[in-house]
């Protein structure tokens, strides 16, 4: 599936302790961008931009609702064809957007909707529990499409939630919805700080010493655009190394771009640990089979 990933604020409040921030705002920083969020407008020229085929998934480097336009952004791509995702902690969010998005469900727009809950470790510190979340988050475990995640080895959620969500009238038809499986991190291709993290709570690393490529995709075509159109290569590069262009300039020629060149030749070459690839456990790896022919091994 071709997707593009809206990253609507560059700089996130969640602060989540298995996604780089410190690494994507610095190197951020060091490419002379900004923090900011993605205007209305500018979001409106990127849906032009982009063809129907491809996805709008509404996730990217931050949470979708920390830009405090993006209940517009829902109403705005319900007007397009394309299919949505839709990723968010619900922080910031309000019982509007839990219509809007019960709204995309509804006509078949929206196809993934993830719901990402604090854990009993505190792995989102930046989460602050209020009111308004308990019916935004009962009003999303109702919509059909949702499943429910946490970033906890032991599935379980922050207690203060769910001692709400079992007080709850609704909790019946909500409770099954609570995630049960257990939650192994990746080293996001090597760009998150470990050092506050259990070693057993994460991916073993990898380095990749035979020809791969991507496993979501072999076109490279799961790219995340940030404030300002600035486009890169996926979810994982929060280190900005893979620049494939600006989306403004135009939606082919991200894939004509010599950074791209760059990361395909790199998966191809056995010695070469230029690409983010290299380093990421979403890869399918290749060997040379006795017909001269690349075969998945």
């Amino acid at each position: 599936m071709t997707t593009l990933e809206i990253t609507t604020s560059l700089g996130c409040p969640l602060a989540c302790t298995f996604c780089p921030q410190d690494t994507l705002i610095e190197n951020a920083k060091q490419s002379g961008i900004k923090r900011g969020r993605m205007s209305l407008e500018e979001f409106k020229s990127i849906l032009q931009i982009i063809p129907q085929h491809v996805r709008v998934d509404f996730s990217g480097f931050s949470e979708p609702f920390s830009n405090p336009d993006f209940t517009n952004f829902l109403k705005h791509v319900s007007l397009r064809p394309n299919n949505v995702a839709l990723y968010t902690t619900l922080q910031g969010a309000t019982t509007i957007d839990n219509s809007v998005i019960n709204y995309l469900t509804s006509k078949g727009q929206l196809v993934i909707f993830t719901v990402h809950l604090p854990d009993d470790h505190n792995n989102m510190p930046g989460f602050r529990l209020n009111d308004e979340y308990i019916d935004v988050l009962v009003g999303a475990l109702l919509n059909p499409l949702s499943t429910a995640m946490t970033m906890s080895k032991s599935a379980n959620i922050h207690s203060g939630v769910l001692n709400l969500l079992r007080s709850h009238p609704k909790w019946p038809d909500i409770q099954h919805k609570l995630p049960k499986s257990v939650f192994i991190a990746g080293r996001r291709a090597g760009s998150l700080n470990t050092d506050k993290l259990n070693e057993g709570d994460l991916h073993e690393p990898q380095q990749w010493k035979c020809t791969i490529s991507c496993s979501s995709t072999p076109f490279y075509d799961r790219n995340v655009v940030i404030p300002g159109g600035n486009v890169y290569l996926c979810c994982m590069d929060y280190g900005l190394k893979h620049p494939l262009g600006n989306i403004h300039d135009g939606y082919y020629k991200l894939f004509e771009s010599n950074e791209l060149g760059k990361v395909i030749s790199s998966n191809l070459d056995l010695d070469s640990n230029y690409s983010i690839c290299k380093t990421c456990e979403n890869v399918t790896c290749h060997s040379l089979n006795t017909s001269h022919m690349w075969a998945k091994t």
